[in-house]
């Protein structure tokens, strides 16, 4: 499997860290680089690595263990983006786009993206970073480019460069 570094400092600059547990756009919690802990519980793996279970508001998370955490999630992004795409569909930019939107929305509200998915495997980019912003041609946004504004332009930009 590629490398998952590459997008790992764009999700870090969009998502800025906090130590302690905040309510996202969602109402869900979320610590560290944007860890949903609602949608995405700690595992007891992460938790023995992390030295054993505890409330973050009282003893809060450290830029170290949010990097560990940041980097499992991007793993398992990636892993859900390479059972969607071939690596003939994807250049490693396309690729670290939709590592990113998973990272930040989760697997199965990327996979609800039919229209874009269906671009990109066609190989029109121009459509499929259309798709990741608006729901139709009247210009209606996407529910994720509403909650995320720039951070969804940025990355359809990269969608359609490449």
């Amino acid at each position: 499997m590629k490398t998952v570094s590459t997008v790992k400092k764009d999700v870090k600059r969009h998502e800025s860290f906090s130590p302690t547990p905040y309510p996202d756009a969602k109402n869900s919690m979320s610590v560290g680089y944007g860890r949903n802990l609602t949608l995405n519980p700690i595992t007891s793996e992460e938790w023995r690595a992390l030295g054993g279970e505890r409330d973050f508001n009282k003893k809060p998370m450290t830029r170290h263990e949010a990097e560990y955490l940041l980097e499992n999630d991007l793993a398992n992004s990636a892993r859900a983006v390479d059972r969607l795409f071939s690596e003939k569909e994807l250049n490693t930019r396309r690729r670290d786009v939709l590592i990113n939107m998973t990272y930040n929305m989760g697997a199965d509200s990327v996979s609800t993206f039919e229209n874009m998915i269906e671009a990109i495997r066609a190989g029109d980019y121009e459509e499929a970073a259309f798709q990741m912003l608006y729901n139709d041609r009247s210009g209606s946004k996407t529910k994720w480019y509403q909650q995320v504004g720039r951070r969804a332009e940025e990355l359809a930009a990269i969608m359609r460069k490449g």
